[in-house]
């Protein structure tokens, strides 16, 4: 709003500014407006484009209390953001911290891997083929968004 004022006083001397400003504004409504909604299987960098990040957040929160609950002091194997979400109890998912560790370095046999196709390594090869060689534990997915765990076996 205080944009706009700024622009109409600095444009307020030439006569077809009004119609140019309502015009400028209906446009950057439509924009807004018709711009968020789009198809939800979009990579991770558009969730907010289209408030994918709200279904994200839910299916993430679900898995991480799920790894709280039933796996607390097993080793854990994740990219960003869900190391964030593991390690830290301020942000919000867990409790107490988890422990964990990059899953695009080495991750030892017999560890838990806490994948999302919209993490920061979703398309890294080595986590894809790590996961491929892995057994699904538990998945959960919400409009196209996802969190899986997956333990690596110990053989």
């Amino acid at each position: 709003m205080l944009g706009a004022w700024a622009l109409r006083s600095l444009l307020s001397h030439w006569k077809g500014a009004d119609h140019l400003l309502l015009g400028a504004t209906v446009v950057v409504c439509c924009l807004f407006t018709f711009g968020y909604r789009s198809n939800r299987s979009g990579p991770g960098w558009q969730l907010e484009s289209n408030l994918d990040y709200a279904d994200m957040i839910a299916t993430h929160k679900a898995a991480a209390q799920f790894l709280e609950r039933h796996h607390p002091t097993e080793p854990i194997a994740s990219c960003w953001p869900m190391g964030a979400e593991l390690g830290e109890p301020r942000n919000g998912y867990i409790k107490t911290p988890l422990p964990g560790m990059q899953a695009d370095g080495p991750v030892p046999r017999g560890s838990l891997i806490y994948y999302s196709p919209e993490s920061g390594c979703g398309d890294d090869p080595k986590v894809l083929a790590l996961i491929s060689s892995a057994k699904l534990v538990r998945r959960w997915e919400i409009r196209g968004k996802t969190a899986a765990i997956y333990r690596l076996d110990d053989k």
